[in-house]
């Protein structure tokens, strides 16, 4: 089964939803899937949960110990930890195929 989620409205949360690169390397996709949650997935085999705190800001922790605030500017993501994610598509499709990781 498959399905696609598209990024809606830059005044939402959904605007967070698509494909993301940094540094010129796949970085991560990020899925708004509603109730103020969303879901990263990276490189790491477990997808990351995460939350909307604000139309333009996100939460997620990333491993054990480590939470990071992401800020939406233009077409990025700029987190807390000084990083820059690029967003790339607005349409992810799921399963995801063709992302780099």
């Amino acid at each position: 089964m498959s399905s696609t989620v598209e990024a809606q409205s830059p005044a939402s949360c959904n605007w967070f939803t698509g494909i993301y690169r940094g540094g010129g390397a796949p970085k991560g996709v990020i899925a708004y899937i509603g109730n103020n949650e969303l879901v990263v997935y990276n490189p790491n085999p477990t997808p990351l949960r995460g939350s909307c705190i604000a139309n333009d800001r996100i939460q997620v922790t990333f491993g054990k110990d480590k939470t990071y605030v992401g800020r939406r500017s233009e077409n990025d993501v700029a987190w807390t930890n000084g990083t820059t994610w690029r967003r790339e598509s607005s349409t992810v499709a799921f399963p995801l195929q063709g992302v780099g990781f």
